[in-house]
């Protein structure tokens, strides 16, 4: 990533995202004949920008301030977008198919051809991804107790969206 737009003509630039937009992510792309490129991904509604290199690395997940890009790095051409404009952390799968990402309260799923699902509510306020294998995320999701502020493990069934644990469901101490 980028710390804002290069200086104009460094290297060829592809942008995405709507017209107008505002806070854009800059990313570099270095391919392995030592050329790049640069691509600008118009930014969503929260502070959180990541770039996921997934399975083979042709396809990328970009995050820019919230907003979800799939993206062929091969071909510099846009998959899909996520409709979530407010992603706070996204972990990626290891073999590359799929990225789990949250919002403040829920978890989703997304391969290149778009949603897969929506978790129920996990959290109050707050989702840390943790740990991810081709079959399951692990996570923390915030909850409020009067008085605290506590986090609670949750894991997920990638196949299905199932949750169990988390913030939301909890009984009263």
């Amino acid at each position: 990533m980028l710390g804002g737009a290069p200086m104009s003509g460094a290297s060829p630039e592809y942008h995405f995202g709507g017209p107008g937009g505002t806070n854009w992510l800059w990313v570099l792309f270095e391919e392995e004949d030592g050329s790049s490129w640069c691509a600008s991904f118009c930014g969503g509604d929260s502070n959180y920008s990541d770039v996921l290199f997934l399975g083979s690395g042709r396809n990328v997940f970009v995050v820019s301030r919230g907003r979800g890009y799939w993206l062929d790095a091969e071909q510099k051409r846009l998959l899909n977008t996520t409709e979530c404009d407010i992603i706070t952390t996204a972990i990626a799968v290891p073999d590359g198919r799929l990225v789990v990402f949250a919002d403040f309260t829920d978890l989703f799923a997304t391969g290149v051809d778009g949603l897969l699902w929506r978790s129920r509510q996990v959290a109050l306020d707050g989702v840390r991804l943790l740990r991810a294998t081709s079959d399951r995320v692990w996570g923390d999701a915030r909850g409020y107790r009067v008085g605290q502020d506590e986090w609670q493990p949750f894991e997920v069934d990638l196949a299905t969206g199932t949750v169990r644990g988390g913030a939301w469901d909890l009984e009263p101490r």
